[in-house]
């Protein structure tokens, strides 16, 4: 039976605003239901957000202590290449500017749909599959996208990263996000208060972050990362 599409909105409840953050730090605050969804559109390659100092029961024989937890974006992956492999609409000289198309098809073409996926992105098929899960096969009906109907990059982060797409929100421009994200919402939290740091090759990150207000390192574009609190393990 196929299933209904699901928004953001509906998997997710907003964490809040800045406006909330005090019932936030009393503990009444809610974090995402689900594990993650990311919009369809981002800014060309991305930021991945370090969170130090948690703990993760994997079973209930063996517990493991988690040392760092890294959230990764990234920007310009299709789904189609990761659910199908190789797309070969685009392995030419005319759609994909391939200029060895023998090449090309001989390292990441097969007949077959799950055996060409794994020639593509082996270590997501052969590692991060078997030992998680992925989600947003749409062939399977496994949808995902934003809310805020713009489609396109700091709206998306902004949304993927506090829960919620605002209107407000409209554009590129690098204007502090009113809105408070995941990110700052742990760094208020007294186990993970300064554990957190974001690195982003798109330099309105710190906006979209608002790092003047979050409390946290973030570093993004061609900026060096010089951060006087930062200690051994982070500067690594």
């Amino acid at each position: 039976m196929r299933e209904n599409p699901v928004s953001i909105a509906q998997i997710k409840k907003p964490l809040a605003t800045v406006s909330n953050r005090k019932s936030m730090e009393s503990g009444q605050g809610l974090l995402y239901q689900e594990n993650y969804v990311l919009p369809r559109r981002m800014r060309l390659l991305c930021f991945c957000a370090v969170i130090t100092g948690s703990t993760l029961f994997v079973n209930a024989q063996q517990a493991r202590k988690t040392e760092n937890i890294i959230f990764m974006m990234t920007d310009g992956l299709r789904w189609q290449e990761v659910f199908r492999g190789a797309d070969s609409n685009l392995i030419n000289k005319k759609y994909g500017k391939v200029a060895d198309i023998e090449s090309v098809r001989k390292d990441y073409w097969r007949e077959d749909t799950d055996a060409r996926r794994l020639a593509l992105m082996p270590f997501l098929w052969q590692v991060v599959a078997k030992q998680g899960q992925i989600y947003g096969d749409r062939d399977k009906h496994s949808d995902a996208f934003v809310t805020n109907g713009l489609n396109f990059s700091y709206p998306g982060y902004s949304e993927t990263l506090c829960g919620f797409a605002d209107p407000r929100v409209k554009s590129n421009d690098k204007i502090p996000n009113p809105n408070l994200t995941v990110l700052e919402w742990l760094e208020t939290k007294p186990g993970y208060r300064g554990k957190v740091a974001a690195f982003a090759a798109w330099d309105v990150f710190p906006s979209i972050f608002n790092a003047n207000r979050a409390g946290f390192p973030v570093n993004a574009g061609y900026d060096a990362f010089a951060e006087a609190s930062a200690n051994p393990e982070l500067i690594f």
